[in-house]
């Protein structure tokens, strides 16, 4: 069984596959916790369960560091996730990129990325609530990250674009509803 809960600023979707779930798309508004406590406890044990943010708080950037040997690069990583946990942040995820670069003093320096939310009292709550309903959640996404995968695998085909046209920085407008955009440059 799988169920994902799709988090933004306005509340919390929840879309699920399993029998007693599936019926229909449910939207729990921040201020109303009984029903999401109720739909929570309806959850299976051991089922996945996936969250998409899709916010404004959503800190997204990219900081180049030294170049290290592979062994130490998940203390860097730790030491980041440290530094964001004396800062209350709700969420943060720290992650090696692929890029290179010298920069002017000829020292190699890689790109990592780091997203983080910042003192987000609904989602606050809504972990809290996952983990007083005991339920486990498998994989946290960004809708931004996702967006930028699903351009490169699904849109770059159906475009005929390269893979040397991909590694170019895109900016991808995104239509949420008849009167909202939303802009992603990767």
């Amino acid at each position: 069984m799988k169920t994902v809960f799709y988090f933004n600023d306005i509340g919390i979707h929840a879309y699920s596959n399993h029998a007693s779930l599936a019926d229909k798309a449910r939207f729990f508004a921040f201020d109303d916790n009984v029903p999401l406590e109720k739909y929570l406890a309806l959850i299976p044990e051991r089922s996945q369960t996936y969250l998409i943010l899709d916010m404004v708080d959503e800190d997204i950037h990219f900081e180049w560091v030294p170049k290290v040997q592979p062994w130490e690069k998940k203390g860097i990583l730790n030491r980041r996730k440290e530094r964001f946990k004396h800062e209350d942040q709700v969420l943060s995820e720290v992650r090696w990129t692929s890029n290179a670069r010298k920069n002017e003093e000829g020292r190699n320096e890689e790109m990592i990325l780091l997203a983080t939310v910042h003192q987000n009292q609904p989602l606050a709550n809504f972990l809290a609530s996952l983990e007083e309903a005991q339920v486990i959640l498998t994989a946290v996404y960004s809708k931004a990250f996702l967006l930028a995968e699903f351009f490169k695998s699904k849109a770059r085909p159906a475009l005929n674009l390269a893979r040397t046209d991909v590694q170019k920085p895109f900016l991808l407008i995104a239509r949420q509803s008849s009167s909202t955009f939303r802009q992603l440059f990767f």
